[in-house]
């Protein structure tokens, strides 16, 4: 548990928090799929010389479903990213590009950027805020440093 989740979560940030997070488990699951693609990909190029046609029929649509996979997944996290542009440019959008979606510690990102562990906290609670706003189709962004 890091020093940010023993922290009471505002419940009107939670789905914001939650959203965001998902970015760096869907750019695992995007990679594996890419992996398999490869590997898929490789096996139908050697089967095509040494099996019949219905193998490779089944290969095709083998890829076919993991593009159609990797095309969702490539949304999702085009989504997310969007959200994040959408801020303003500033310390707010900074901490939750950093955090959610290269996926760096809270202490790097403190340590980076300058800011305490409390004025970190307090900025990301407000960067959340305007994620929730954007969310809801509200476009209220805290502006608050």
């Amino acid at each position: 548990m890091n020093r940010f989740e023993g922290n009471r979560q505002r419940p009107d940030t939670l789905h914001a928090q939650a959203y965001l997070a998902e970015y760096r488990a869907l750019v695992a699951q995007r990679d594996s799929l890419l992996d398999t693609l490869e590997d898929l990909q490789k096996g139908k190029r050697r089967a095509a010389v040494f099996t019949g046609e219905l193998l490779v029929r089944r290969r095709a649509e083998g890829q076919t479903a993991l593009l159609d996979a990797l095309n969702l997944l490539e949304l999702s996290l085009a989504e997310r990213l969007q959200l994040i542009e959408q801020m303003p440019v500033g310390t707010q959008r900074t901490i939750l590009l950093e955090r959610y979606i290269t996926g760096r510690a809270w202490l790097d990102i403190e340590r980076r950027m300058g800011y305490s562990e409390r004025a970190m906290f307090a900025l990301h609670k407000r960067a959340l805020v305007s994620v929730e706003g954007l969310l809801q189709g509200t476009g209220d962004l805290c502006m608050a440093k």
